[in-house]
């Protein structure tokens, strides 16, 4: 579950934040082919995340189902 996001409130990460999470993990923390899953709370708006959140996860490759967002690392 994500939380560590600001979710719900005006400071929600944008692509930015998640471009550099999403690096920093991949760079340090992960194993060659690792895997992340996300499963999102839903904003106010209905939406797990915005259509830009959305296609930075599909550059890299992910599976995306409703609100759960899976992502291999090479």
């Amino acid at each position: 579950m994500i939380c560590f996001n600001n979710h719900k409130t005006e400071n929600l990460w944008g692509f930015n934040e998640w471009q550099f999470f999403l690096d920093s993990l991949q760079k340090n923390n992960l194993n060659k082919n690792g895997i992340l899953f996300f499963s999102f709370n839903l904003e106010y708006d209905g939406s797990p995340f915005s259509l830009e959140i959305k296609n930075l996860f599909m550059k890299r490759k992910a599976i995306i189902k409703n609100n759960e967002v899976l992502l291999n690392i090479n």
